[in-house]
């Protein structure tokens, strides 16, 4: 019997529909969602839309009937090659630490990298070193090289529990206080998403996480993991950039993401006022 040869298809000009082959994040709208077709970005989806991995991986277990070459735009995401990895080695769907990868790596997807804490740490690193090893500039020899990388790294990590640690080490973090509702104050000399990752790690939901202070001024990173956890933290802004004004600092406060940020320069803000206007939210 002759051996199965799947392929992959990595262009920005695939398009959207094509019968001839799996089509994964090519901008099909929710109503065109099936088996062969899987999406989840775009109109009529939201965080709480099966993720087109998962569907993929669901589809594949199942002995769903598809074509062997698998399309895609870009390699934009980890979700993207760890679709690929599962397609073009099927050895990886029986292994019963699988279902697992690929729920976390959906959940950070569709939720933010803050669920990525629900990964292993060097898991978590190497997928948060996506990006600097699928730049825009790469050929498609050397985006197929580092493909195929990719795809050992994790077919090794779930055979053997191995992978590259490329995250580097994890911030150290000092908790100052904790609340009600999974809220912390902490202190880190690095104010970053790797910092928080620590945090949640940890269990908390939400809270401050605060630089050290130099000449009265101190830079601050406030976070919550999703917004069941803290609705009102976008509404922190207004309040902090008047305080801020008021106490003689830049009223450059910011809401990105899940994430509040200080002025660049820091916050002249008293601590005990900072938790005043967070805790009050």
């Amino acid at each position: 019997m002759e051996e199965l040869r799947f392929q992959v298809t990595v262009d920005s000009e695939v398009p959207t529909l094509n019968k001839e082959t799996v089509c994964f994040e090519t901008g099909a709208n929710p109503q065109q969602v099936g088996p062969g077709v899987y999406e989840h970005h775009g109109d009529g989806f939201d965080q709480f839309t099966p993720g087109a991995l998962t569907r993929l991986f669901e589809d594949l277990i199942l002995g769903t009937r598809l074509p062997l070459t698998l399309s895609t735009t870009e390699l934009r995401a980890p979700d993207t090659i760890l679709a690929i990895a599962l397609f073009l080695d099927r050895s990886l769907l029986i292994l019963p630490a699988t279902p697992g990868l690929v729920y976390g790596v959906d959940l950070a997807h569709r939720f933010g990298p803050q669920l990525l804490s629900h990964l292993d740490p060097i898991v978590s690193g190497f997928f948060k070193a996506f990006p600097r090893f699928f730049t825009p500039n790469l050929t498609k020899r050397e985006s197929g090289d580092r493909i195929t990388l990719m795809v050992k790294w994790i077919h090794e990590y779930l055979t053997e529990g191995n992978t590259p640690n490329l995250g580097g080490m994890a911030p150290e973090v000092r908790v100052l206080d904790v609340g009600t509702n999974g809220f912390v104050l902490a202190e880190s000399l690095t104010l970053t998403f790797d910092a928080w990752e620590v945090l949640y790690r940890d269990g908390y939901l939400r809270g401050i996480l605060l630089g050290p202070e130099v000449e009265g001024r101190r830079l601050l990173l406030a976070s919550r993991k999703s917004e069941r956890s803290w609705e009102g933290l976008p509404k922190t802004v207004p309040f902090l950039n008047e305080l801020e004004a008021l106490s003689g600092g830049v009223p450059e406060w910011q809401y990105t993401g899940d994430f509040v940020y200080s002025p660049p320069v820091g916050t002249t803000i008293l601590v005990s006022h900072l938790l005043k206007v967070f805790l009050g939210i």
